[in-house]
């Protein structure tokens, strides 16, 4: 995921674009791609789904395990989520326990296909708690939005709106 792509405003990647936790974009790079970057990325690719991904019982893994266990989680989960898209799509940690995932000249049909195979290879990642501490096997899954430029909507806003109510 994510080596082919340009970068922003044709700038060169830097930390302030990156999660410092899971090096996922982050939501500052969220907002220049909905809004800066939008119109050149819509006449590029024509179709651009945006996937609102919440870790499922997220808090309860916090709560039980300790937030060390749940940055070890946030950690893996986006190492998996990045490993089960395609090169060219965006992982962003949109918050907390929340990723963003933009599907470039992909449907949502297509977008729900590969959250799919994602889920699935979330549901067999074993977590270790701490370094060097047991290992723990958590039952790892998501809660999932799907939204479709142009289908449902004609700004990146408004797709990242649609995709958030459909997680609910």
């Amino acid at each position: 995921m994510e080596r082919s792509f340009p970068q922003p405003s044709g700038e060169p990647v830097d930390l302030a674009l990156r999660d410092d936790l899971t090096g996922a974009w982050n939501r500052r790079y969220l907002r220049r791609l909905l809004d800066e970057d939008w119109s050149a990325l819509v006449a590029a690719q024509g179709t651009i789904t945006l996937l609102v991904l919440d870790l499922d019982f997220f808090k309860e893994i916090n709560d039980s395990h300790g937030h060390l266990a749940g940055d070890h989680v946030l950690q893996k989960a986006a190492d998996q989520l990045r490993a089960s898209f395609r090169a060219e799509d965006r992982l962003i940690r949109y918050g907390g326990d929340e990723f963003v995932v933009a599907l470039f000249g992909a449907g949502a049909e297509e977008a729900r296909r590969l959250a799919e195979r994602a889920r699935s290879v979330l549901a067999t990642v074993e977590i270790t708690a701490a370094e060097g501490g047991p290992t723990i096997r958590l039952p790892l899954s998501f809660s999932m939005g799907v939204a479709s430029f142009p289908a449902d909507g004609a700004s990146g806003e408004e797709i990242l709106a649609v995709a958030d109510r459909r997680l609910y």
